[in-house]
């Protein structure tokens, strides 16, 4: 998905929204298939009970990752006739959505909470800054995206999954 994110955004700079557009019907076809197959995944592991520091902290953060995703796709589809809000929603999805799986896998990031936190925060906010330095403004999509990311990031998620209510709703879940 990464990939399909810098061609489409190299589409646009070279001044080829038709491309562009036709290739972001096959995106979004894309995003379901990972959004149903990233949902298919994290319930799986939950049963076989992997993950670290604990199955349910994980089968969480899964969840709200592809949760995340799915807003922030969703989102840029919905408003893809709206350049600014669509090109941020499309960035979130990325940055909100996908990083946080990745970043515990550079190497010796996962030993470092404090530097894991610290990298998703700066491509999070990176959005932001730019916005305030070249326009002077915050896009208020970035505001609320920026905000409800951090109000569920992993590590609140992570704390959240010891709870009896999260153990609760997980077994439901699974139940299901």
């Amino acid at each position: 998905m990464d990939g399909l994110f810098i061609v489409q955004t190299a589409l646009i700079a070279s001044n080829r929204p038709r491309i562009h557009r036709r290739l972001g019907y096959a995106g979004a076809a894309l995003a379901i298939a990972m959004v149903v197959l990233g949902i298919a995944v994290a319930f799986k592991a939950r049963l076989l009970g992997h993950g670290e520091p604990s199955p349910d902290a994980i089968f969480l953060v899964s969840l709200g990752d592809i949760f995340t995703f799915a807003v922030f796709v969703g989102g840029g589809f919905l408003w893809r006739r709206n350049r600014e809000a669509h090109q941020r929603l499309m960035l979130l999805a990325v940055v909100a959505g996908l990083l946080s799986a990745a970043i515990p896998r550079i190497p010796d990031f996962r030993e470092h909470p404090a530097a894991m936190l610290f990298l998703g925060l700066s491509f999070l906010l990176a959005g932001p800054i730019y916005d305030l330095v070249t326009r002077r403004r915050i896009h208020p999509v970035y505001i609320w995206g920026c905000l409800f990311s951090i109000l569920t990031l992993a590590p609140i998620r992570i704390a959240r999954s010891f709870t009896p209510a999260w153990h609760r709703t997980a077994n439901w879940l699974i139940g299901l």
